[in-house]
């Protein structure tokens, strides 16, 4: 049978990660399999569109893969002023001479602080990854989203009918 003229609609799919090997200095495990499923979906016949944090941000053509670069989180505004305070704590209690404090970081302030800090700039960058994901089906729909839990990267992604948002999960089961 010969070409009828009849077209598939295109085969979109979102790809949301926390990182792409051409995003990162040193990139992990996490870049690795989001380039190995790209590469399988353009293979398959889809198009997939990734969106990651970045330092560069803007959108980047990488062996027909378009990667949409989303500037990294930042923390919220009253961040070092807090972070000031509990270095404060972190002296008083030093100073208190509570010395089990020092010899396990889990109890300075400080440690916990950085902590808080990273899951802000993972909120900040799953905010900014999840709008840029609409921002684009507004453009052109997507028949999927399929993200990881790693670092938040598809929490704000929502889900839609006609756009099902399939979640990767790798980190241990009991944490479901």
């Amino acid at each position: 049978m010969g070409d009828t003229g009849v077209h598939e609609p295109a085969r979109r799919i979102a790809v949301v990660t926390t990182e792409w090997p051409t995003t990162e200095a040193d990139p992990g495990a996490e870049a690795l399999h989001a380039e190995r499923l790209c590469v399988a979906l353009l293979e398959a016949g889809w198009t997939p569109e990734v969106f990651c944090p970045a330092d560069e941000p803007g959108p980047l053509d990488d062996d027909g893969i378009l990667v949409h670069r989303v500037p990294r989180g930042v923390p919220p505004p009253g961040m070092p002023l807090a972070e000031g305070v509990e270095r404060i704590l972190d002296r008083s209690i030093l100073a208190a001479g509570l010395r089990k404090a020092t010899n396990r970081r889990e109890l300075l302030a400080s440690t916990r602080m950085k902590e808080r800090r990273r899951f802000f700039e993972r909120q900040s960058e799953a905010r900014d990854l999840g709008a840029a994901v609409e921002e684009r089906q507004k453009e052109a729909p997507f028949q999927a989203a399929i993200s990881t839990e790693a670092g938040l990267a598809g929490l704000f992604v929502p889900a839609r009918r006609s756009r099902p948002h399939i979640v990767r999960a790798t980190s241990a089961p009991e944490a479901w």
